[in-house]
């Protein structure tokens, strides 16, 4: 499980960003400030994640809402 700081961007050369490049496609179980979020990581940038959720939904999670996250093994 990876944990950041709320508020925190994601950017190149960081470990975070390392580690959800390497995880495009995964499933991933995100908690935010707000609640839980679980669907397979489609993209990110520096501000958000792009998940699809098995409802066939898309859906952005902000990186300033980010408390961890993991994937499915």
């Amino acid at each position: 499980m990876s944990i950041i700081s709320n508020g925190n961007q994601i950017l190149p050369g960081t470990a975070i960003y390392s580690l959800l490049k390497r995880h495009i496609g995964s499933i991933i179980y995100i908690t935010t400030s707000t609640g839980n979020e679980e669907g397979q990581l489609m993209a990110f940038n520096a501000n958000f994640l792009t998940i699809t959720t098995t409802a066939l939904e898309t859906k952005y999670v902000l990186s300033a809402e980010l408390v961890s996250f993991t994937f499915r093994s």
